[in-house]
């Protein structure tokens, strides 16, 4: 009913270039457009997974067709049109340049032992020509650089997205 994982873009990060280009929501909209959830869904869970967007499940009260799949279907081409409106030109390698001419490098971090699935997300994004470099760790480690806020993208469970969660979220931060 919910996702295996999601993969969050860190809007604070320390680097201001990196930020920028993090906040602008077409280069989130074009990462995951660039995800092909139905070769996922074939390679790694033989078809029986439900393809769709990070989000709450189906069966919560305020839920709307409509958010599944919202930006979850796989095109590169769109994916490449938004990081090319927002200026992200690709060197003669390929890959793309951040706007003070350094490479556009992510690096994303991983705790949750989803190597295979985080294997082919950012292999999908180089082909949209962000190198994204995955670095599995420890969930100490992963706790550590998260809290410092040293981590770029990470990975993390996405199973937790239900409605007792959410409606009790305002409690978690006021404690």
């Amino acid at each position: 009913h919910g996702s295996i994982r999601r993969y969050v873009l860190n809007l604070t990060t320390p680097d201001p270039v990196l930020r920028e280009i993090f906040q602008d929501l077409r280069f989130r909209q074009a990462l995951s457009l660039a995800i092909d959830r139905d070769e996922i869904n074939d390679t790694l869970y033989f078809g029986l997974a439900v393809p769709r967007q990070h989000t709450t499940p189906s069966f919560t009260t305020f839920y709307e067709d409509w958010i599944g799949e919202y930006y979850a279907q796989y095109d590169p081409a769109a994916a490449n049109a938004l990081l090319d409106e927002m200026g992200l030109t690709r060197s003669s390698d390929g890959y793309r340049m951040r706007p003070d001419g350094q490479p556009l490098v992510v690096e994303v971090a991983d705790a949750t032992a989803s190597g295979q699935l985080s294997e082919m997300v950012t292999s999908f994004w180089q082909d949209i020509g962000i190198r994204a470099n995955l670095r599995t760790m420890t969930r100490d480690l992963f706790s550590e650089r998260t809290l410092a806020n040293d981590v770029e993208i990470s990975v993390w469970f996405g199973d937790v997205v239900d409605e007792f969660n959410l409606r009790r979220m305002p409690e978690v931060i006021l404690y």
